[in-house]
């Protein structure tokens, strides 16, 4: 009897390890694919200062001048354009009251980003402006409408001819994309989830990758503080790139890279990787 239940008892043990496995494999592709996202840290809302506010167009061009990839977010006007914006609310980076939905994309454009002469971008300009001279790696920011959302950047970037990969917290958006789009580079973001109102339950499956069989990202973006994580580790010894996210000073840097393959960062410390290049 006691043999029967040690057998079972690893007949169990195997199977949900397979099936951990299979649950939060991602798709590892051939690393040059990946290269822009891989070779530099990668510059969160691009590269921005006390002069040039995130998001901007000139944060978008400062990295492009200093090579490296930029990290953007976009959300829904109230005409479904797609903006480059990170907070929901507008209060924080414009002094205006509301959400980035309560604006269409014409009055948007027209809001000073931290009284400068830079106002909210749509994806359309930044793409211009980029132009395929550097990369860009797209949040798309959790809303009702994320498929909505995933297939209009889709027809965007279908006229795109740069270096390009998608990204979100919200695994509807990034399974869009390796239904639709396989070609384009995708990544699920995930970390603590701690200030979200996502249920526990979500919060767990979440943070722990169990969406990865779905939405078979070619990458991982973590919050580095978290780190290490069992699974994150797993899937980097398995060969799928790990970005730490977001690394403001140098210790970060130096843990970040312990446990990632590449980092986001933002602040002085990546102006400092600047100048030292």
């Amino acid at each position: 009897m006691n043999k029967e239940k040690w057998f079972w008892g690893c007949a169990l043990a195997a199977g949900s390890f397979a099936l951990w496995q299979y649950a939060t494999m991602g798709m590892i592709i051939e690393r040059n694919k990946l290269s822009f996202l891989l070779d530099k840290p990668i510059a969160h809302r691009g590269l921005w200062g006390e002069e040039i506010p995130e998001n901007s167009l000139a944060a978008f061009q400062n990295a492009l001048n200093a090579g490296l990839t930029s990290e953007l977010d976009v959300q829904w006007s109230k005409d479904h354009v797609l903006m480059v914006f990170h907070d929901h609310n507008l209060e924080r980076m414009t002094g205006q009251k509301g959400c980035i939905n309560d604006y269409t994309a014409n009055q948007l454009q027209q809001m000073s980003l931290k009284h400068t002469a830079e106002t909210i971008p749509t994806l359309s300009q930044v793409l211009s402006l980029v132009d395929g001279a550097g990369g860009l790696l797209i949040e798309l920011k959790t809303n009702p409408h994320i498929e909505a959302m995933a297939a209009a950047l889709d027809k965007i970037l279908a006229d795109y001819h740069g270096d390009v990969a998608i990204q979100s917290f919200d695994p509807r958006a990034v399974a869009y994309f390796a239904r639709h789009s396989p070609q384009i580079v995708r990544g699920i973001l995930s970390g603590n989830l701690a200030d979200t109102q996502l249920p526990p339950y979500q919060r767990i499956m979440m943070s722990n990758l169990w969406f990865n069989h779905w939405v078979q990202p070619h990458f991982v973006a973590y919050e580095a503080r978290c780190l290490p994580k069992s699974i994150v580790s797993y899937l980097k010894k398995q060969g799928l790139p790990i970005l730490g996210w977001t690394i403001t000073n140098e210790q970060q840097w130096c843990q970040a890279l312990l446990y990632c393959t590449n980092i986001i960062a933002e602040g002085e410390v990546l102006v400092d990787f600047t100048k030292k290049c």
